[in-house]
Order: structure tokens, then sequence, then C-alpha cells
């Protein structure tokens, strides 16, 4: 995604902007972590909807999956901010 950060007009009514990215990713292993951290989020929802899945009409294992998938991408995600 690029955001502008400025934009000119030119005498010449040439309309100028620089862009930037504002999620730079440095170096390989930074999105290194940010693909691992995607990856247990795409597993929890996946294992959330199995849970949730194995259940009838009645919506137990429904909440059991949605914690199940809540608590798996938040571990995921505060082990990508936090290294």
């Amino acid at each position: 995604m690029l955001v502008p950060t400025t934009i000119k007009l030119n005498q010449n009514g040439e309309i100028q902007a620089t862009w930037s990215n504002p999620f730079p990713m440095s170096t390989p292993e930074q999105a290194g972590e940010l693909a691992i951290a995607v990856t247990k989020t795409q597993r929890a929802i996946m294992a959330g909807g199995a849970i949730a899945a194995m259940d009838g009409p009645v919506p137990i294992l429904d909440w059991v999956g949605l914690a199940a998938t809540t608590g798996m991408s938040l571990i995921a995600w505060y082990e990508y901010y936090s290294s």
C-alpha cells in the first residue's frame, strides 16, 4: 500500500506526487515473521471453523470455536509484536 506524502502542482499544470510505504519490510526476517503470524491466524480460523462445524443445531461448540480462534490468533499476534 502506498500513501501520498506530498502532492504539488507544477507551473505547466502537471501534478507531481511523492509516495511512501507506511509498512516497510526492511529485512527478510521481518517479512518472514509477518508471514508466520498470518499463517498461524489462518490455522486458527480453520481450527475454529472445524470446532464449530462439529456441533449440531445447538450453538455450544460455535462459541468454543470462536474462543479458540480468538485465543490462537491473539497468541500469534502477541508473539509477532513482542519479538
